[in-house]
């Protein structure tokens, strides 16, 4: 097993990767008579992580997970609830986005003489590093080291993306996140692509990079600046590049990872909303208007209003939050010294004037209270961007790197063409919208599910079609000889096989209640059997699914169950289950011990759990779950 070998020139002879083929490459083989083909060179390899259904220039959203900007988020109404964002710079296994390192923000503090913070460096807090960065996919989910440009013995894990579905706690339920692919629509694949790459040859322009010890060897061309969640538009154009102050961040323009997206979109002059500089509300879908979507005068093209009302909800959970983490030691603070209310008050006030400000100097002082109006840009935000340049959104699939037998492709000079055309099926029926692709050619079935490609060199390759049904992924690879002016191909795409399977929840619940209050309702109440279930697969490695029980129907407490499941290379299955149980009124009374075991292919399961509040006066439960799972063919 080895990693595959690299690409080289556009040369006869020299190896090419058929599936990401560069615009520059495609035009050079086309002027040389040139095509990239199969050889008969098959071996083992290591396959990097991919983003199956990720093509240049797509936006990829990731799921909220906790963090600072993720709750910040999820506390405006309606709750948005991706956190990260970043533009595809190749197809499937590259993208480029623009992150802060938590970690590092609390190791430069400016202390009193008794050590004690009093701030955070302005410097450091206006010129979050690495800021906008080109990695693999595999790199930006598990994460890469970067050397540190100020302490070079000092080096920090950089990501930014969570492949799998996640489920968040929303306003006493729990909620499904999927990670997206923000896209055209299949029909306006054509017209639109070449745009779409124009602004990810934007993006690699200014993404950083780093070699194999984690030292530089690329500058970012944007820091990451908490001020883009408010004016984004100040580095339009890629503007408001840093002096020399900004130390490593020299001549980089302030933004997010949603800004920077929308930055290398506009660079390209893609509309995103409106073909006009600014935005009204009329130029938003319906859909976009209900999902929070917003403007007014001076919101510019793919931008939003968010008032000043909901700028102080967000100034508020922020604060609040790195408060509580400074004064616990929690995270990226963890090595900040014990300090207390005043002190971790402080420091959040800094980082909450310099979100709503811009000013990076403002510890101890409580302006951000009144953030004033803002037209920015958020994650979610990028769904409202409108057809026909994106406006389709579809669950991310992910690939995890694996080991495959794999044939190597290669230029060869060519002299005659064809066109290769048919059908893609799923269950015997046409598929709308499937894309299908070999070389450098692309194409997308219309609704009869015909596909055609053509001026595909005479010779020998692999033929790939893919489709994204609600949240699951279907594909097909066939070998393929062109022989013929016309020749037709039929595909089929992949229904189930063993890699494919579907855990089977069959659940009971008991539950007992006690109080001081003898008028209240006691003893024990059931509910089941509940069924539920969760589908797995390659490109789908991870799933999760909920349960609730209110006891007596409100009024009393509710228990939560969140089931978390994770297919292994040996199709067993990890299943996790956490519960909590919450008081009607808000207030969380137990987070439980999770329950994690471990389902063998084609096997069942059963288990029992138990969870219960003691509190003044009330006993809550137990809670008894008990249950069988099942790890089944799909």
């Amino acid at each position: 097993m080895s990693d595959l070998p690299p690409v080289g020139p556009v040369l006869a002879g020299q190896i090419c990767d058929p599936n990401n083929i560069p615009d520059a490459d495609a035009a050079t083989a086309a002027a040389t008579h040139l095509a990239c083909q199969l050889t008969n060179v098959t071996g083992n390899y290591e396959i990097p992580g991919q983003f199956l259904n990720a093509l240049k220039g797509d936006v990829v959203l990731s799921p909220a997970n906790g963090s600072l900007i993720g709750n910040l988020l999820m506390s405006l109404s309606p709750a948005q609830y991706h956190s990260h964002s970043g533009i595809m710079t190749d197809n499937f296994r590259q993208i480029t986005h623009c992150t802060a390192s938590q970690e590092r923000i609390g190791a430069f503090l400016d202390t009193d003489i008794l050590g004690i913070p009093t701030r955070f460096k302005p410097e450091q807090l206006q010129y979050l590093w690495p800021g906008s960065i080109t990695q693999t996919v595999d790199e930006s989910i598990a994460g890469a080291m970067w050397r540190d440009p100020q302490m070079p013995n000092k080096t920090y894990n950089v990501s930014g993306f969570v492949p799998e579905d996640q489920t968040v706690w929303d306003g006493g339920r729990f909620v499904l996140i999927h990670p997206l692919v923000v896209k055209p629509l299949p029909e306006q694949e054509g017209s639109v692509r070449a745009r779409l790459h124009a602004a990810a040859d934007i993006a690699i322009t200014k993404g950083g990079t780093v070699d194999s010890n984690g030292s530089v060897v690329k500058p970012s061309g944007c820091y990451y600046s908490f001020y883009a969640y408010t004016m984004p538009e100040i580095a339009r154009g890629f503007g408001s590049a840093a002096g020399p102050d900004a130390h490593w961040a020299q001549g980089a323009s302030p933004a997010v990872c949603s800004s920077f997206v929308w930055l290398c979109m506009k660079q390209a002059n893609i509309p995103l909303v409106t073909a006009n500089q600014y935005e009204a509300n009329a130029d938003f879908t319906p859909d976009a208007l209900a999902a929070g979507a917003s403007a007014m005068g001076s919101t510019l093209d793919g931008l939003c209003f968010y008032s000043q009302t909901e700028r102080t909800v967000s100034g508020t959970v922020l604060h609040t939050q790195l408060a509580s983490q400074i004064k616990n030691q929690e995270g990226a603070f963890a090595s900040i010294p014990i300090v207390g209310d005043s002190v971790a008050s402080s420091l959040a006030d800094q980082l909450a004037n310099m979100f709503a400000f811009g000013n990076p100097d403002m510890a101890g002082k409580s302006d951000w209270q009144n953030p004033g109006i803002g037209n920015a840009v958020s994650p979610d935000d990028i769904t409202f961007w409108k057809t026909p340049n994106l406006g389709y959104v579809e669950p991310l699939q992910f690939l995890a790197a694996h080991t495959e037998q794999y044939t190597l492709s290669r230029w060869v000079a060519v002299t005659q063409y064809g066109t290769i055309s048919g059908t893609v099926s799923l269950n015997g029926l046409p598929v709308n919208g499937a894309q299908v692709w070999m070389d450098d050619k692309y194409a997308y079935t219309d609704s009869n599910g015909h596909y055609s490609l053509s001026d595909v060199a005479y010779g020998n390759y692999n033929i790939h079609a893919s489709v994204t049904q609600g949240t699951f992924f279907y594909s097909a690879v066939q070998g393929v000889a062109i022989s013929a002016v016309a020749q037709v191909l039929d595909i089929g795409l992949v229904t189930s096989s063993a890699d494919f399977r579907t855990v089977e929840f069959a659940l009971f619940l008991s539950c007992d209640h006690g109080d001081a209050n003898p008028f209240h309702t006691h003893g024990v109440q059931y509910e089941g059997p509940i069924t539920l279930s969760t589908t797995l697969s390659p490109w789908q490695v991870t799933g999760s699914t909920s349960y609730s029980f209110d006891y007596d129907g409100g009024g009393y407490f509710n228990v939560q169950y969140r089931i978390t499941s994770s297919l292994a290379s040996d199709l067993s299955v990890s299943v996790e289950i956490n519960v909590q149980i919450w008081d009607d009124g808000g207030g969380l009374q137990v987070n439980g011990t999770p329950l994690i075991f471990n389902v063998p292919a084609g096997q069942q399961h059963a288990f029992t759990m138990t969870a219960e509040a003691d509190g003044f006066s009330y006993h809550n439960g137990p809670a008894v779950l008990t249950g069988v799972v099942t790890n089944a063919q799909t």
